[in-house]
This record gives C-alpha cells, sequence and structure tokens, in this order.
C-alpha cells in the first residue's frame, strides 16, 4: 500500500459502513483523494461544482461524470449560476456547502470529504490573521468538523501539496488545472503566489511552523470553550454581570458570542465589543437589538437573552363591583366586601365620597403615587426597588384619575387618609 494511502487509512476519519460523499473539484487535490478513497474501498458518492467561472468548467463537469460512470459511482453535480457580486468567494462557498450537506443526506451519508491539504491549512491562518480574526478563530480548519449533523473530514489536513502532486504523477491520474489560481484577484491566492514564496525563503519549514501554531489555537480555542460553556452552565438564563466582567476578555468573547449567535450568525468583533461595553456602563438598564425577535436585556447585577414582546400598554376602565380579567396581567376581584381568602396580593382604597371610577392599566408619563412622605414619581419608585425596564412597562397598575393607587408588581399601595368612611377592597385572585 502506498504511503498516502496508508495515511489516509491510519487517520480513521472515514467510516467503511457507510457511504462517503467526496467534494471532487477535478483539481489535483480532489482527484488524488477520490483515487486513494477508491483503493481503500470506501463506497463513493461524487459532489462536483460548476462555478461557471472558466470556459473549461463544462468540460471538465463531462469529463467527472464519465469518471464516476467508469466507476459506476453516483455523480451529483450543481451548476452555479454567475456570480458578479464582489464577495464571490463567500457566495461560492455558501453554495458548496449547503449542496454538499444536502447531497450526503439524499444518499443516507454521515460523511463529507475535503481535498484540503497543509498548503491551504497555511493560507487559511494567514489570511484569517491578516483580516483580523478574533484569537479563538484563528484555529482555521480541522480534520474533522460537524456541521448540520454531518461529519466534514480533511485527511490531507498535515499533507503537503508536493507529495499529492507527486501521487498523482507516480499514478498518472487525470486531473485539471485551474489557471485563475495564478491570478491574483483574492486573497488566498495573493497570499499563496507572493507572501508564502516569501515566508519560504525566510523559513524553509514555514508550512509545518505554521501548523504548530493551529494546533496550538486548536487547544486554545478548547481550553476557551471549556471556560465559556462553565460560565454559561452556572447561570442558567440570567447572566450574573459582575460574574461575567471578572473572566479574561478572551472568555468574556466567546460568551457573548456563544449566547447571541442563535440569534446573530457570525457576530462581527464590533457588535460583541459594543455589548461587552453595555454591560460595563453604569446604565443600569440597556436593551439591544439582536434581530427582530430578540434582544440582549441589561437589567442591574445581570443580563439575558429575551423575546421582544409587543406593545402591550392596556387601560381598563373599572365602574363598578365586579370580577375583571386581564389576560396575561391576571384577575382582579372588585368589591366592598372585607373576605377571608388565600390571596397574596390585595389593597384597600379608603374614601369618602365617589370611587370609580377606576383603571388597570400600564405606566405613563409622569404617573405618580402617594405615599406617607409625599407624591412619588412612579420611575423613582421603579429605580430604588431595581425593577428591570422590561418589567416596569409591563407592570400592572390601578389608577384612578389623578394617581397611582395600587402598584401589585411591589405588593405597594398609595397612603390615603385617614378620616375615611368607606373601603373598597380589590382582590388579585
Amino acid at each position: 500500500m502506498h504511503p498516502l494511502e496508508n495515511h489516509v487509512k491510519n487517520k480513521s476519519l472515514i467510516p467503511t459502513d457507510s457511504p462517503v460523499v467526496i467534494a471532487l473539484s477535478g483539481g489535483v487535490d480532489s482527484m488524488v483523494l477520490f483515487h486513494v478513497l477508491l483503493k481503500l474501498k470506501h463506497q463513493l458518492i461524487v459532489a462536483h461544482v460548476n462555478h461557471q467561472k472558466r470556459s473549461e468548467s463544462s468540460d471538465e463537469m463531462a469529463a467527472i461524470k464519465a469518471l464516476c460512470e467508469t466507476h459506476n459511482i453516483p455523480c451529483e453535480t450543481l451548476v452555479l449560476d454567475p456570480i458578479d457580486d464582489g464577495n464571490f468567494q463567500h457566495i461560492a462557498r455558501e453554495k458548496r456547502r449547503a449542496f454538499f450537506l444536502s447531497v450526503a443526506k439524499k444518499y443516507n451519508s454521515r460523511t463529507v470529504a475535503m481535498a484540503h491539504h497543509l498548503n491551504d491549512q497555511a493560507e487559511t491562518l494567514l489570511m484569517r490573521f491578516i483580516k483580523g480574526y478574533r484569537l479563538e478563530s484563528l484555529s482555521a480548519m480541522r480534520e474533522r468538523a460537524t456541521d448540520d449533523g454531518v461529519d466534514v473530514v480533511r485527511p490531507f489536513l498535515d499533507v503537503e501539496k508536493d507529495r499529492l502532486i507527486t501521487y498523482a504523477h507516480s499514478r498518472d491520474l487525470l486531473y485539471f488545472d485551474d489557471a485563475s489560481n495564478d491570478e491574483d484577484d483574492y486573497t488566498r491566492n495573493r497570499i499563496r503566489n507572493t507572501l508564502m514564496p516569501i515566508l519560504r525563503k525566510e523559513n524553509p519549514n514555514i508550512l509545518k511552523t505554521l501548523q504548530k501554531y493551529t494546533q496550538r489555537f486548536q487547544a486554545l480555542e478548547e481550553l476557551l470553550a471549556e471556560r465559556t460553556e462553565a460560565y454559561i452552565s452556572r447561570h442558567h438564563g440570567t447572566y450574573d454581570i459582575k460574574a461575567f466582567l471578572r473572566e479574561t476578555d478572551l472568555v468574556r468573547h466567546d460568551v457573548i458570542k456563544t449566547l447571541i449567535e442563535p440569534h446573530k450568525p457570525n457576530p462581527s468583533t464590533a457588535i460583541i465589543d459594543a455589548l461587552i461595553d453595555v454591560l460595563k456602563s453604569d446604565d443600569p438598564n440597556i436593551t439591544y437589538p439582536l434581530n427582530d425577535t430578540h434582544h440582549v436585556v441589561k437589567a442591574y447585577d445581570a443580563f439575558s437573552i429575551a423575546r421582544i414582546e409587543s406593545s402591550s400598554a392596556i387601560c381598563v376602565r373599572i365602574d363598578k363591583e365586579g370580577t375583571y380579567d386581564l389576560g396575561r396581567h391576571g384577575t382582579y376581584r372588585v368589591t366592598h366586601e372585607k373576605t377571608d381568602h388565600n390571596h397574596t396580593n390585595c389593597m384597600a382604597i379608603c374614601y369618602n365620597d365617589k370611587v370609580f371610577p377606576l383603571y388597570f392599566r400600564t405606566r405613563r408619563n409622569g404617573d405618580r403615587i402617594r405615599l406617607a412622605s409625599g407624591t412619588k414619581k412612579l420611575k423613582s419608585v421603579f429605580i430604588d426597588r431595581k425593577v428591570p425596564q422590561a418589567d416596569r412597562d409591563a407592570a400592572l397598575l390601578l389608577a384612578n384619575r389623578e394617581e397611582v393607587l395600587w402598584i401589585p408588581l411591589l405588593k405597594m399601595s398609595a397612603t390615603f387618609p385617614k378620616e375615611t368612611h368607606k373601603t373598597l377592597y380589590v382582590y388579585e385572585v
């Protein structure tokens, strides 16, 4: 067995008991992987993407289909419409990813094999470093990663490209050269064609050197993930800000990224930094929108990810005794009869003349409540009691035309004149 074939076999990255989807571009790397997996007798399904960027693309796709027919291997193809967007590389990569995963699911495969090699890994690391990726993102590609329940494996990731070319020539394998790789239109090409030759002159073992750094970054990423998981699991949805700020900068960034990513995929460093600044600020109540449905809510010493609720302002007029169903705000009984009850929340309105109309409502600008020390703004009451902003807006109040009489949330009643002859009771049912 050839050393390269033995190398792939010993990796044990690819199962032998289920079909494997191989991303076959037609270049030397993927054609060598195709041949090696054939030699190892894996059951293959070929997935080929025609980007229509070169005149030869259609001929190459036809040759790959013919190769698959020769070996009686299923061949799935995707022909991309021309992409004129300036972000061609990113768009094409996402379309390829979705295509490979769809082929895997069609054939009940749990593995997609890619032919990325050591040179690709070095270029990826340098590209991410140059573009200013977060430190924890410098781990670059992994030999095995899971994407939507499918294992994406790269058995050549520690193999230099020269070894793949040597193997192809020794076996007289068919492959296609992509002339666009020699152009400097993209960052990766400029790194490959200009920067890497310079680095090789300075350090002939630059690929191995960069490989060691990648391995260290991967180890760092694993440690970071453990610290992040430890913090998140300790706080169960409501996260202590003081404990958060005691973490290192790396952990803080990773915690925020992990928490908001389900609602804001691939958050930028600027967004993460902005959220950390929010948590550091002296403002006790801040909301930071993530998308149309969720936001980060800072309420005094804690923060959470919460659903954005639609406006729930209410105003229900009470003109007589009775039981009032206020939906999510609960049910209340209004009566002149004092009753024995098990209700945890009730209040008594003392008055001499008219008591109706009353209003069950949410707060308004300028609301005040009469206390023993004088009237006080409702806003100040909420601040003193450290009521989160969202709870203030949703809090139910009982009021007359002039002022707030009762705040059920705080079990706080207004102070009434001592000389009164009538009493109205309000019970939370």
